[in-house]
């Protein structure tokens, strides 16, 4: 069991290292034109758009690999315990063995990305 649940967290930094190459090179893009205003939202070209969509996918799928695949796998092999637990009870473990700084940045995080996507999605749609 050991060696699969090490395949899977080796896998998982694979794909987490693709997800953020992409998002660096977006960021970059995005960093040259910011602020970003509801004004300037309004006339935004189709480029721009283009790496605000790969910016919200990659990061949505980074945060997703680390949550379904990584995070778990870690506490799994840290813990020799594979039975489903709570995502936040995950992270609470991980924080208290030192395998990641803090819940609340982790939560803090996702929050300030959600909100950021949902006024980006709502000023592109209305």
């Amino acid at each position: 069991m050991t060696e699969e649940v090490i395949a899977t967290i080796e896998s998982a930094i694979k794909e987490g290292t693709s997800h953020v190459q992409k998002l660096h090179a977006s960021e970059q893009y995005l960093h040259q034109r910011r602020p970003f205003t509801q004004a300037s939202l309004e006339t935004i070209d189709s480029e721009t758009v283009l790496h605000m969509d790969q910016f919200i996918y990659r990061f949505t799928k980074l945060q997703d690999s680390m949550a379904r695949r990584l995070l778990p796998s870690l506490y799994s092999l840290l813990e020799a315990d594979t039975e489903p637990k709570p995502f936040l009870d995950i992270l609470n473990r991980l924080e208290q063995l030192n395998a990641i700084t803090s819940v609340e940045t982790w939560n803090e995080l996702e929050a300030m990305f959600n909100r950021a996507v949902d006024a980006y999605r709502s000023r592109r749609s209305g």
